[in-house]
């Protein structure tokens, strides 16, 4: 199944609703403007407004640590995979198990990989 790639003008957020901060090495393969985001973009991308309250037992999401899934099998840069809307991940945070992150908007639909 396609699906839209991610790009700088995307929208990713962690499970409590922090914003993760988009920003791309390559400049080969862009979208009205915004770069392609590359499986190796996203971890220690900065993650903020997590609304987990820090205490003994919970952190608050502050920064991406993994992509797990939403690569594309078609499209590369440098052998490196680009991000579908399918992307998710895990970050630093710990609020009743690991913090997550996903898409929450693609912000373009004219580029679509598999």
């Amino acid at each position: 199944m396609a699906t839209a790639l991610i790009t700088t003008g995307s929208q990713l957020a962690c499970a409590h609703g922090g914003s993760v901060s988009l920003s791309s090495r390559q400049r080969k393969l862009t979208v009205d403007g915004k770069s392609i985001l590359l499986r190796s973009d996203l971890p220690g991308a900065s993650v903020r407004g997590c609304g987990t309250v820090n205490s003994n037992t919970t952190k608050q999401c502050t920064t991406v640590v993994s992509v797990l899934g939403g690569a594309s099998a078609t499209v590369t840069v440098d052998g490196v995979a680009a991000l579908t809307a399918a992307a998710q991940g895990l970050t630093d945070g710990i609020a009743g198990g690991p913090g997550t992150w996903n898409v929450r908007s693609a912000g373009q639909s004219k580029w679509v990989a598999r």
